[in-house]
């Protein structure tokens, strides 16, 4: 089930209450914006390299609790004398966002070379939260110490103008071979207005991009909604969910929305890191009809509504294969949980699978966060609200956390945890699946939920269902205030510090809470919490954390956060804030301290992307923010 016209309220005087302080968010659900221009019709860029991808995949995971890092160390050079910060103008001075899309010439491939890098450092972030696990850790990070950030060195870098939202984590690589400038570190940008942006990530003179593309005209915010238009992304629906990078092959893989002559398609663009270009076979129409019943089929077959599907959840690679999640916009119906599977190589269609096949809903949000997977290439979602039938042929599974596993070209469900009162989740629109499933050393998952609860549970032993409560999982306990106004939407992150592990996690309306975690249990009293409060309202705090390892003074949690209001379904001013992981109680910096550090506004379910000794940070006023040591 879905609660309609975007506000199912059905359980009192209480929550009508929270309805009126801070609304909670729909599932793939987004906050308007004032400061964006009117959508403009941006032509398609049907432009076709002439180089094909290889499938080899990079896959390569941190482990949150000890000092290994996700790839080798990309070479290191000292940051070069940064200026005083640029002005940012509207848009980038070479860019007009009404002409037709760039169409850089296709090159030959121009592979990332690791061990070049003069200006790079350390290991790229190549995927939403870093790794296949989620854990959104950078254990390898020395610059950026408790004490550097913490003194007057740290702050605004520098900006760079963007047309559109940025609803995608930036994704960093620290040295890839560009035509004319030889190997620099780039931060890759994607935006609402369907344009993705190729910066320089450590030149604070290089205002203008490497490469900047449109892949598409957005669609218009007024066409989505229950009832139309939908607030929460206003006012156009682009580019949504974080790419992902090849980095075998140098390449960018990129899902937009568009509306063309009066028609919605989704694509699946692979761009050349470092020229924009398309890549053989791109892009491609993404499409795709199954057997069954549920909401929205034909004559028993269920076709994926390029309307009311929304990608949210960051792309994932595995295995030579590109998968993208689904859920909807403002809960319009019909809707379902799609995740679609296209071969990284040729971007041919290889796997579909739908939560919700003879039923509705189960939409896989999430967030933001990517679909997971593990060593052995196995799936994990965590679904929003929707159907239960898990002993349905096939299997409905709304509420859900599920494990897939490929089987030619569906996944085959072969296990799956669902909490106890998931019909009363539904109900009240209480998303299990407001994060994803975050993978855990010893073979452990974790996700957290829109009422406030972390789940832990044994990856091969996921639970099932159990009427009577969670007892058959490893933990579930509340991490946040209370259930009726503490939604979590940030997923936990990990510290393995020097007095041991510690999980931190912010919850709406409340602290940032850091809890001990002994590698099988959580402690349920929080070791710490923060002096700072997140505002009244959604979505809580949007965290990472870097380390040095485990060395004493090197953990520091990043947060982004709405300063003081909710940001559902509008645009509000936001916070960069940053915390002694060993003593959350003790804030380092935040941007708000300096007007010349202002974040702007807040970007929604965006975390800050930490990376070779900078912080990069989307905002919804038309800029990517670069933070570090000046």
């Amino acid at each position: 089930m879905t609660f309609r016209s975007g506000f199912r309220r059905t359980v009192g005087a209480a929550r009508a209450l929270a309805a009126l302080v801070g609304l909670h968010a729909c599932e793939g659900g987004d906050p308007p914006r004032a400061d964006v221009p009117a959508t403009d019709a941006v032509a398609a860029d049907t432009s076709v390299a002439t180089d094909a991808v290889t499938a080899t995949d990079a896959i390569i995971a941190t482990d949150i609790f000890t000092d290994r890092p996700a790839i080798a160390d990309a070479g290191s050079a000292p940051d070069a004398a940064v200026a005083d910060r640029p002005a940012t103008p509207d848009a980038p001075a070479n860019l007009d966002a009404t002409a037709p899309a760039d169409t850089p010439t296709p090159v030959a491939d121009t592979p990332v070379t690791p061990t070049d890098a003069p200006a790079g450092v350390g290991p790229a972030v190549w995927t939403n939260r870093n790794d296949n696990s989620r854990s959104a850790a950078v254990t390898n990070e020395t610059a950026l110490t408790v004490a550097a950030v913490s003194s007057s060195r740290f702050g605004l870098l520098f900006s760079r103008a963007v047309v559109g939202q940025i609803y995608a984590q930036p994704l960093y690589v620290p040295s890839v071979n560009v035509p004319g400038r030889g190997a620099r570190p780039v931060v890759f940008v994607a935006t609402a207005h369907n344009m993705v942006y190729a910066f320089d990530a450590a030149d604070p003179a290089a205002a203008a991009p490497f490469w900047s593309m449109n892949l598409g005209p957005s669609v218009p915010n007024a066409d989505v909604g229950d009832p139309a238009p939908c607030p929460d992304m206003s006012p156009e629906i682009g580019i949504t969910a974080t790419p992902v990078i090849d980095l075998a092959t140098s390449t960018l893989y990129v899902e937009a929305k568009s509306k063309e002559a009066g028609a919605y398609v989704h694509r699946l663009h692979a761009l050349d890191l470092a020229t924009g270009a398309e890549r053989g076979g791109s892009p491609t129409v993404i499409a795709a009809t199954v057997p069954g019943t549920g909401a929205g089929s034909v004559g028993g077959m269920l076709a994926f509504d390029n309307l009311h599907q929304h990608s949210r959840p960051g792309l994932l690679l595995v295995n030579g294969t590109v998968y993208m999640a689904f859920a909807s916009h403002c809960d319009r119906e019909p809707y379902h949980g799609w995740i679609l599977g296209y071969d990284a190589a040729t971007l041919r269609p290889s796997v579909v699978y739908n939560t919700t096949v003879n039923g509705e809903s189960g939409g896989i949000w999430q967030s933001g966060m990517g679909l997971s997977a593990d060593a052995a290439g196995d799936i994990y979602y965590a679904s929003g609200n929707g159907t239960f039938a898990p002993t349905a042929t096939p299997p409905q599974m709304g509420n859900s956390a599920v494990r897939l596993r490929r089987a030619g070209a569906t996944l085959a469900m072969v296990d799956w945890f669902t909490p106890f009162n998931q019909s009363s989740l539904n109900e009240q629109d209480y998303d299990f699946g407001s994060t994803g499933v975050e993978l855990l050393p010893g073979n452990l998952a974790l996700v957290g939920s829109k009422q406030g609860h972390l789940y832990l549970f044994n990856r091969d032993r996921m639970g099932h269902f159990n009427a009577a409560g969670d007892t058959q999982i490893e933990q579930n306990f509340l991490a946040t205030a209370n259930e009726e106004y503490s939604n979590i939407h940030g997923a936990p992150v990990f510290w393995a510090s020097p007095g041991g592990t510690l999980a931190y996690v912010w919850g709406e309306s409340d602290y940032l809470r850091a809890y001990r975690f002994d590698g099988g249990r959580f402690a349920t009293t929080p070791a710490a919490t923060s002096t700072a409060m997140a505002g009244t309202g959604m979505p809580g705090g949007m965290l990472a954390v870097s380390s040095n390892g485990s060395a004493a003074g090197s953990g520091v949690v990043w947060a982004s956060i709405p300063i003081d209001m909710d940001a559902n379904m509008m645009t509000v001013p936001g916070v960069l804030r940053a915390f002694d992981a060993a003593d959350v109680t003790r804030e380092l910096w935040n941007s708000e301290r300096t007007p010349a550090d202002s974040l702007g506004s807040f970007a929604k379910f965006v975390i800050p992307t930490v990376a070779g000794g900078r912080v990069y940070m989307a905002t919804f006023s038309n800029r990517l923010n670069v933070y570090g040591l000046r």
